[in-house]
């Protein structure tokens, strides 16, 4: 009750509506940690991901830039994460479901068939298509894309991007920060 700031870091592709009438649309920032991981027992095991894939990512829900987004950024990177601010976070929230989930469901097909999704190139397609698929939805509903980054996934050919998306989902950075992570998020995907 006492705080005047409260940085909510959770994806809700739904909106932040909800979340700003229950504790008051002037405390509320949003935000998106820019970390993937798992639990291990009592431990917390987590990578911190390249600002270029995914940097922890903040914004005010009117967009606006505010001292006190100022202050959680200069706060993030003090502690190591790289650190982005964005003027649309529900639209960032939508763009990231629709690229994490297929990129989860592919790791859950893969499993299923007793290999890694790293090494099922016609997989890594699908799910390609499915995120373009997803990303054009969004896109028709009038939400930009955002990041802007994003886009070389649309633009670039699977000829091109499905060996580096391969490589990307390779050894135990991608271990940490996405198979284990979707492992353990099976309801939060769904």
């Amino acid at each position: 009750q006492a705080s005047q700031n409260l940085l909510f870091m959770v994806n809700n592709p739904t909106g932040h509506a909800s979340v700003a009438s229950a504790v008051g649309a002037d405390r509320l920032m949003l935000g998106f940690a820019g970390a993937g991981g798992y639990r291990d027992g009592d431990l917390v095991k987590y990578v911190v991901l390249p600002g270029l894939l995914q940097p922890t990512t903040i914004g005010e829900p009117d967009g606006s830039e505010t001292v006190r987004l100022t202050q959680a950024r200069k706060a993030f990177r003090s502690a190591g994460f790289p650190v982005a601010l964005n003027r649309t976070m529900d639209a960032w929230y939508r763009y990231h479901a629709a690229w994490v989930t297929p990129i989860a469901y592919a790791i859950y097909k893969a499993r299923a068939s007793d290999t890694f999704l790293a090494q099922e190139p016609k997989l890594l397609g699908e799910m390609l298509a499915a995120i373009r698929e997803l990303w054009a939805s969004l896109s028709k509903l009038g939400l930009e894309i955002t990041p802007p980054n994003l886009r070389l996934i649309q633009k670039l050919p699977d000829r091109i991007l499905v060996p580096i998306v391969a490589r990307a989902l390779s050894g135990r950075f991608a271990d940490t920060a996405a198979y284990r992570h979707a492992e353990a998020a099976p309801a939060e995907m769904g």
